[in-house]
């Protein structure tokens, strides 16, 4: 069984993150990326920027949604080297 999980294109990062783990590393502050970020900030505060701040190139947040699994799918294995 699986869901989706939202989550965003983060340009600072250049990874994909869930709003709770943008929120979870800016609240952190080790980042230093992270510490200074606007749009962390307001996934801090629970609010869903629309748009990147004019340092961060002024772009539309890229937002999609990633298959997670509830459970681990089955192993496939390979056939063995001839």
């Amino acid at each position: 069984m699986s869901r989706r999980l939202p989550v965003f294109k983060c340009v600072a990062l250049h990874v994909k993150l869930s709003v709770e783990a943008c929120s979870a590393t800016y609240e952190k502050r080790e980042n230093p990326v992270c510490r200074r970020c606007e749009v962390g900030a307001e996934h801090a505060r629970g609010r869903t920027p629309e748009r990147w701040p004019e340092s961060r190139g002024g772009g539309a947040i890229e937002r999609t949604a990633l298959e997670r699994f509830d459970r681990i799918p089955p192993r496939i294995r390979r056939a063995p080297a001839a």
